[in-house]
């Protein structure tokens, strides 16, 4: 007997996921001033809606999405360290950054309920983003981070590409702790820690630094091949996520920045954690 001889799911009918949510217009409008709510949020939430379930789920389909490939070597022999990503795994990632994530929550057009309406935006489309909001959440800590703590240089020329709706030039963070390179490796930087103090100061010893993916960090063609002395052993093989690029790393002779103090890393990376985590 062939497959469709059997029995056939019906396909579940979706429909806006702003409209047909039975609890998030209710929950926001509890948490939102009603003339900000009813003028301008609402609006805007129902027109996402429909760009999701039309041209964010055609992006997410399964012809446009399929595992990142990594191109070690060229056909010199020479280390290139290229990552290949899916057309669909690129356009979602274009259009959370254009839709504003995370530039909603710095531009703060509607102050203390930017958060709250950014995040509303993010949960409409997460069940067709493959996880870009992976890397676009490390972005939203990385940018928290250096609002708070970065240099004037940092705050000047990393934080607006960090937050910028123009996806050809916005950045894109990773977090580097504890694994060998836990990121998703298509970032332009990633915060990281580094031992700065004796092995016996344990985590009192550890400083944040923002790393650059490729060298130099400004001028340079975002997505292209990996620099600074990072090498790209491997792209991980997953049960899920397979769209999203992430790998594991080794650093040598790596240029960084220091963010913050130094041997107060652990306290420093904290706003990260506590965007990424929630």
């Amino acid at each position: 007997m062939r497959v469709e001889e059997g029995f056939q799911q019906v396909p579940f009918n979706e429909g806006n996921p702003y409209t047909e949510d039975p609890a998030l217009p209710f929950l926001l409008r509890r948490l939102i001033p009603p003339r900000l709510f009813d003028e301008e949020i609402e609006p805007e939430l129902k027109r996402f809606g429909v760009e999701v379930i039309t041209n964010i789920r055609a992006q997410s389909s399964g012809s446009r999405i399929s595992p990142p490939k990594l191109v070690q070597y060229d056909n010199w022999g020479r280390r290139v360290d290229e990552l290949h990503t899916s057309e669909g795994w690129r356009s979602l990632k274009a259009i959370a950054q254009r839709e504003g994530v995370p530039g909603i929550f710095y531009e703060r057009k509607y102050r203390e309920h930017s958060r709250t309406f950014g995040f509303a935006k993010a949960l409409m489309m997460v069940g067709d983003s493959h996880e870009v909001f992976c890397p676009l959440s490390m972005t939203d800590g990385a940018a928290r981070v250096i609002e708070l703590m970065g240099t004037e240089g940092m705050k000047r020329e990393i934080l607006p590409k960090l937050i910028s709706r123009e996806p050809s030039s916005a950045f894109v963070a990773g977090q580097w702790m504890t694994e060998e390179g836990p990121t998703a490796t298509d970032g332009d930087i990633a915060l990281a820690l580094a031992r700065t103090g004796p092995d016996s100061d344990s985590s009192k010893g550890l400083s944040l630094f923002l790393v650059p993916l490729r060298t130099p960090l400004l001028g340079i063609e975002p997505g292209s091949s990996i620099s600074n002395g990072i090498r790209v052993h491997r792209l991980k093989n997953k049960i899920g996520t397979h769209a999203l690029p992430t790998a594991e790393l080794s650093l040598e002779q790596t240029f960084a920045y220091l963010v913050g103090s130094p041997n107060q890393g652990v306290k420093n990376i904290l706003p990260v954690l506590n965007i990424t985590r929630d």
